[in-house]
């Protein structure tokens, strides 16, 4: 997790091909999500500060994948998710999965 990607200018808000971003800002975002993917906080932190510094935010601009946006889930089916998340922590695989099948 060590690797890191320097940013020693701030970067061009985009580039020719048509990224959001220059390319070195890219590598950033990916790294600062792949660290939070790997539980490296410590690390995707430091990424997260190397980005602000820059006046990027890069929760608003790489948001959370569990982010719904509009999506209504049915109390029922929300009751089942947590049970579904209750058993996968407590590794109860077997109710996980019975859990799962259901939904």
């Amino acid at each position: 997790m060590s690797q890191a990607v320097s940013l020693a200018a701030p970067p061009r808000a985009y580039n020719l091909a048509g990224s959001r971003f220059d390319p070195l800002v890219e590598a950033k975002l990916e790294r600062w999500v792949a660290a939070k993917r790997e539980k490296d906080f410590t690390a995707a932190d430091a990424i997260r500060a190397e980005l602000r510094a820059y006046g990027i935010e890069p929760d608003t601009v790489r948001p959370p994948d569990r982010e719904l946006g509009s999506i209504t889930i049915a109390p029922d089916v929300q009751a089942q998710l947590d049970r579904w998340v209750l058993a996968k922590r407590d590794k109860d695989f077997s109710l996980a999965d019975s859990i799962r099948s259901e939904l």
